[in-house]
């Protein structure tokens, strides 16, 4: 279950808590080997980048902190009935169809879309063909039992520098324009104070203007050592394939 405003912190903990219990409980007796996927998100805002799977834990929401209270469920739960676990925390998931970034690239297409803040954070993204050969990998190698690993793409952008492959491969010319993070924040507090307690969703909250002033850059070595894991898919053409599919779709 992905951020929603107006959802209370006791549905994030049934489904990225309860829900883990239980699948690891059922999966027992039927599977060799239960993958957990949780999120880089449980490392909060990076510090010393690029960051590996020992950097410090510090999740800054209830997303996070419930994701991370999954990752801790799935080892105890999975010890408890003797199952083999292995844990993958991947970066932001991007690819056809996928809606979370359809504000971002689906706006810059559009000409909708503005930087906030000067856009030096870096974001490491994952295309979705990746993150699935990497699952795989973490449910197959024996080397993988009882680990964690970090599953990103190899390139990590800017967030300026992203917006700018976006234009690319939308065939525009890169925006310019940047908004002050401060009073984008004050909307967001606002916008949050009037919607939340009437369950509809604000056009502008503080998640979103994190996500300009975090940095999301990581170190894949471990997957790559352990695993093998080598992500195939560039930048541009996963921005590419992503976009055409919301063209086809209607959304851009």
């Amino acid at each position: 279950m992905f951020r929603k405003a107006g959802v209370p912190d006791s549905e994030y903990r049934s489904v990225h808590v309860d829900a883990t219990t239980q699948l690891i409980e059922c999966a027992a007796a039927a599977v060799g080997r239960f993958v957990h996927c949780s999120t880089v998100g449980v490392h909060g805002g990076v510090g010393n980048a690029p960051a590996n799977e020992d950097a410090a834990l510090r999740p800054m929401d209830i997303y996070q902190e419930t994701k991370l209270e999954g990752e801790q469920v799935a080892v105890r739960t999975a010890r408890e009935v003797g199952m083999p676990r292995t844990v993958v925390r991947p970066g932001p998931i991007y690819g056809p169809q996928d809606r979370r970034l359809l504000k971002m690239i689906g706006g810059v297409a559009r000409r909708r879309f503005l930087l906030v803040g000067d856009g030096a954070p870096r974001c490491q993204m994952v295309y979705i063909q990746d993150l699935v050969a990497g699952i795989r990998l973490a449910g197959e190698s024996p080397r993988a039992v009882g680990r964690t690993y970090i599953l990103t793409g190899d390139e990590a952008p800017t967030l300026k520098e992203l917006v700018g492959e976006i234009a690319n491969v939308a065939h525009l010319t890169a925006l310019r324009w940047h908004l002050p993070v401060w009073p984008v924040w004050v909307a967001g507090v606002l916008c949050e104070a009037i919607c939340v307690p009437l369950r509809v969703e604000p056009p502008i909250f503080r998640r979103r203007v994190k996500f300009f002033t975090r940095r999301r850059w990581f170190d894949t070595s471990r997957a790559r050592a352990e695993l093998g894991y080598t992500p195939r898919t560039s930048l541009r053409d996963g921005l590419s394939r992503t976009l055409q599919s919301y063209r086809e779709l209607g959304w851009v």
